[in-house]
């Protein structure tokens, strides 16, 4: 959260959240347009494939008017974070679900798995 708050300075809401047992974290973003939202996936986007050992995508529900810009870059984060072979060694016993499906529609996008 640190770094969304020291380098982006659009977003209304930035959190992240944890459940008790520590093993499902969800991130809620409010950005004022479509434009903001593109910026932190630019500012932000490159560190993703940092984690993407750590985390498997499960959802992603995106409201208001996306641009085709921020989609595209929300697709290509699905398919890096999403669930299935994206290739380099994986953890004995780490099973993962099927990778998450993407759809769109003229308000909204989501990535269910």
């Amino acid at each position: 959260m640190a770094f969304v708050e020291s380098n982006e300075p659009r977003p209304i809401i930035y959190a992240i959240y944890f459940d008790e047992a520590a093993t499902r974290m969800t991130v809620a973003q409010v950005h004022p347009d479509s434009e903001s939202m593109e910026y932190h996936m630019t500012v932000a986007g490159p560190a993703f494939a940092g984690f993407s050992e750590l985390v498997t995508l499960s959802t992603l529900d995106v409201y208001g008017a996306p641009s085709e810009a921020l989609l595209e870059q929300l697709r290509r984060k699905v398919q890096l974070l999403g669930a299935g072979d994206r290739g380099g060694p994986r953890s004995p016993g780490r099973a993962r679900p099927p990778r998450p499906a993407l759809t769109s529609d003229h308000d909204s996008m989501r990535a269910v798995s």
